[in-house]
């Protein structure tokens, strides 16, 4: 064998070395995205979570099997696991003049991936870090946001009708519904469907309205 059929060959080995190596890599890959990766944030079941009450007025919701009451504080989420994004971090919002305040809207993550979107403001005069405002409102992205009566996104137009009778409000554009209803003291719960598909819902918004 000539010193070049040897190298051609040793190239070739060397090849096939790379390509396998980059193949297990692919079936590792593989194997840790389909069961870790891409996969909606398992619900803990609605039974399993101790509300003090059923009754909306209440204004409990829970996240991720944590009970929380609204109007609640950033860092009150963050004691429910969920870590600001980092556009959101250590920022400060200014206080208000008594006519204005300072909102932003932010978004929040747990380990799992389960997101929330949120609107935080400052009602004091003085300037505060994010983690000591308080939430106007807040939407549900995933099932582990779970009202008290036990609405959440994967509940049907016909199963809040049921549990929480006709709303308040009610739009119908295109093949969209859209349902607020009033609870106690100015707060509201805003309820949206899309596309004609009833069977669970696209948003779930628990709101102040009294600012």
């Amino acid at each position: 064998m000539t010193k070049k059929e040897r190298r051609v060959r040793l190239l070739i080995a060397g090849g096939l070395v790379v390509a396998f190596v980059c193949f297990v890599g692919w079936v590792v890959w593989s194997l840790y995205m389909a069961e870790n990766g891409n996969h909606e944030p398992e619900a803990i079941a609605y039974e399993e979570i101790v509300f003090t009450s059923k009754d909306i007025s209440s204004l409990e919701f829970a996240l991720n099997g944590q009970v929380l009451t609204f109007p609640t504080t950033v860092k009150e989420l963050e004691g429910a696991g969920y870590t600001l994004d980092v556009p959101y971090q250590n920022e400060v919002l200014q206080g208000s003049n008594g006519t204005v305040y300072c909102a932003v809207n932010c978004s929040a993550r747990n380990g799992e991936g389960s997101m929330i979107r949120f609107s935080a403001c400052n009602l004091s005069k003085e300037s505060k870090p994010i983690e000591e405002c308080e939430i106007e409102n807040i939407s549900a992205e995933d099932a582990l946001f779970i009202l008290c009566n036990g609405v959440s996104l994967e509940s049907s137009y016909e199963e809040v009708i049921a549990i929480m009778g006709e709303p308040d409000e009610y739009e119908e554009e295109g093949n969209a519904k859209k349902l607020t209803y009033i609870i106690a003291d100015g707060y509201s719960i805003y309820i949206r469907y899309m596309n004609g598909n009833y069977e669970e819902m696209e948003t779930l918004r628990l709101s102040d309205r009294t600012h």
